[in-house]
C-alpha cells in the first residue's frame, strides 16, 4: 500500500465517523447457512450412523464422492447431509 493510498483512506475515515449500526433499517442481521464444511465423522453423527456405514454409503453411489480437502481429507456440504438424510429416512 503506497502513502497516498493511506493517506485517502485517512481522509474517508475522518470524514465519514463511525456510526453505531442501526439493523432497523438494514433488514436485521442476517448469517449465510451452509458455509461450514463437514468432516465424514461429523456427517454421520449428524445422521446417527457410523463412518464406516457412511464410506459404504458413498461407495456404492448412495452418497455422491467427497471433495477433498488440501489435507486429503473427505469434506462434505450441507446438500450431503439432506441426501443422507433421505438415505436413511
Amino acid at each position: 500500500m503506497n502513502s497516498a493510498s493511506v493517506v485517502g483512506a485517512l481522509r474517508n475515515q475522518q470524514e465519514r465517523p463511525n456510526k453505531p449500526l442501526d439493523l432497523s433499517t438494514t433488514g436485521g442481521l442476517t448469517l449465510e447457512l451452509g458455509t461450514m464444511p463437514l468432516t465424514i465423522t461429523k456427517l454421520a453423527r449428524a445422521c446417527g450412523l457410523s463412518r464406516t456405514t457412511v464410506l459404504y454409503y458413498e461407495s456404492v453411489g448412495l452418497l455422491r464422492p467427497a471433495r477433498r480437502s488440501t489435507g486429503n481429507y473427505r469434506i462434505y456440504s450441507d446438500a450431503d447431509l439432506v441426501r443422507l438424510r433421505e438415505v436413511c429416512a
